[in-house]
């Protein structure tokens, strides 16, 4: 028996509106027929609110539980709230109002050899439990449980970390099942990791039988559901804006990355029936696209992954400022050394929490765009600092840097054994500023550049959006390069009243910094004030004793010059 069949059987909910029991039906609810009946063992749901995804999962956990003796799921959310209220609504609720489903299960409260039946656990006659169970910051609530099928809920808000330990307790039996739920965030979030890396991405396609021949359904417009299908009554066409129907006969589901880990399905509230057929409740869809920020609509609306503006870079601006001509292949790189000069950028690190990463960039481009072209970040034994700079030294051969721009902050020993072999013409020193009276200060005396860290990273961040700065292929670049930058977040600074970049604890952003030091160096033979604007020493020779005069002031003012 389908499990869409026996959740028809045996399952009864109440009506939302008149609050009479019924028997849950797919007349209505075609789009759920396959996400029901999957013959995949792991099963990804990302959905937006209010579209029957806990009711769904705690209809396939009975599901499994009833057709099949003797077999162990385990549910886990990330709170105890959740994984109660869960356990009340989505099961004892149902069980209650479903006599044949009653009839299967354990009186509610029975102790001893019949079986339990509690918050945290569900047994049915036939011998099958449900563990109940929430991890957050750690899994130690559920190590030691072991079953045949692990459902995850609201996944969005698991740590990744998490995701091992919880995928351990089904890893002896010969047919696991995984089911995972939630609704998205941004796009660096364990759902997005689960949807965009492991999952066969379908999407409900609806057709628009207004294009193309009639009869022949390969020649309509078929759309897959967005923002851009809104319409004042109903969905739209985001081609001709003429009615569609998410109900229409040849509606399917079509994957977008086929033959992936996970079948994966995105259910949002643009397909389901209450919605679409209710004036008001489309218009509550219309009203919360008025009034929700964007990030919010895309995510509980949309169920779509959306990075808000407290990140200055999104994965989508990095994906599109890469380009998959440039692989970071070392004699690719060499050989473009060959017809332009080349530069790079050392952000130092210890290896604990920072990374060293070098980074190679240059103007091979036949537009005006500055290219990265190579990203090393130094890790393993490359920690250490004899083998790490007998590396960087062969970079800089291998790829014959013309000048090189270093973090002076983490740098200074190794900045002065770089100076020893290449001479201060070639190896400048750049010193992060909370505050400067310019974006980049020259200080003669002290061999090093004052750098204005907020409004240069600002900078920074606008040219890779403008892809006035291009990144390597993204496949090659991703991780860890991209996942650097993307994990930086922007928030005010009520102490330097202005917006400050930071990183979360335990993510790392060094590629950006190395980056930042590539393009800074190449400053010194192509000035791009359509970039930054540096302040040169001999530009203004008032300005510059007035700036150097202030940054001697505040040389060892930790307010100014903090230990990023």
């Amino acid at each position: 028996m389908a499990a869409s069949d026996w959740t028809s059987h045996f399952v009864r909910i109440k009506d939302g509106d008149t609050g009479f029991e019924k028997n849950i039906e797919f007349d209505e609810r075609k789009y759920l027929l396959r996400p029901y009946n999957t013959g995949s063992r792991k099963t990804l749901f990302m959905t937006s609110r209010q579209t029957e995804k806990s009711t769904t999962l705690g209809n396939k956990l009975m599901a499994l539980s009833g057709m099949r003796a003797n077999y162990t799921s385990l549910f886990v959310t990330p709170s105890a709230m959740q994984t109660t209220v869960f356990s009340r609504t989505r099961i004892d609720d149902i069980v209650e109002i479903s006599p044949l489903l009653k009839g299967q299960a354990v009186p509610r409260g029975a102790q001893g050899a019949v079986g339990t039946w509690n918050l945290l656990e569900k047994q049915f006659l036939n011998g099958s439990r449900i563990y109940l169970r929430y991890a957050f910051l750690n899994a130690d609530r559920i190590r030691g449980l072991s079953g045949n099928a692990v459902f995850c809920d609201e996944i969005q808000d698991l740590l990744q970390d998490v995701m091992p330990v919880i995928e351990e307790t089904v890893s002896h039996h010969e047919r696991p099942v995984h089911v995972y739920s939630g609704t998205p965030k941004s796009f660096d979030n364990t759902i997005e990791h689960y949807w965009s890396n492991a999952s066969t991405q379908s999407e409900w396609c609806i057709p628009c039988e207004h294009h193309g021949t009639p009869g022949e359904p390969g020649s309509w417009h078929w759309n897959v559901l967005g923002p851009q299908n809104l319409g004042l009554n109903g969905p739209i066409c985001d081609r001709c804006g003429n009615p569609i129907n998410p109900e229409h006969p040849q509606a399917q589901w079509v994957e977008m990355n086929p033959g992936a880990e996970f079948e994966g399905f995105r259910i949002c509230r643009l397909m389901v029936p209450w919605y679409l057929k209710n004036p008001e409740k489309w218009q509550e869809i219309l009203d919360a696209h008025r009034r929700y920020p964007t990030a919010q609509f895309m995510n509980e609306v949309m169920a779509l992954s959306f990075d808000s503006g407290t990140k200055p870079l999104t994965r989508m601006e990095v994906i599109r400022a890469c380009d998959s001509k440039y692989t970071m292949d070392e004699a690719q790189v060499a050989n473009l050394r060959q017809s332009a000069e080349l530069y790079a950028g050392i952000d130092w690190g210890t290896g604990e929490g920072a990374y060293t990463v070098f980074t190679v960039g240059g103007y091979v481009r036949g537009d005006t765009a500055f290219q990265i072209l190579y990203s090393k970040r130094f890790d393993g034994h490359l920690v250490d600092p004899d083998p790490q700079m007998a590396e960087i030294h062969r970079l800089i051969r291998l790829f014959r840097i013309k000048l090189i721009g270093a973090d002076y902050g983490m740098g200074f020993f190794p900045n002065k054994k770089l100076t020893q072999v290449y001479g201060p013409k070639r190896v400048h020193q750049f010193q992060y500023a909370a505050r400067a009276p310019g974006k980049v200060i020259y200080k003669p005396k002290m061999h090093r550049y004052i750098c204005f860290r907020t409004p240069l990273m600002s900078d920074i961040f606008n040219a890779i959006k403008d892809m006035k700065i291009r990144l390597p292929k993204w496949e090659v670049y991703q991780k860890p390069y991209a996942s650097d930058m993307l994990s930086i977040r922007s928030e005010y600074s009520d102490t330097m009243k202005m917006i400050k970049y930071d990183k979360p604890r335990g993510l790392t952003d060094d590629t950006f910094h190395s980056i930042l030091y590539t393009v800074l160096a190449s400053f010194f033979d192509h000035v791009r004030p359509d970039i930054i604007a540096p302040i040169q020493e001999n530009s203004d020779m008032a300005r510059q004793a007035k700036a150097e005069e202030w940054a001697m002031e505040h040389l060892d003012d930790p307010l100014y010059y903090p230990a990023y």
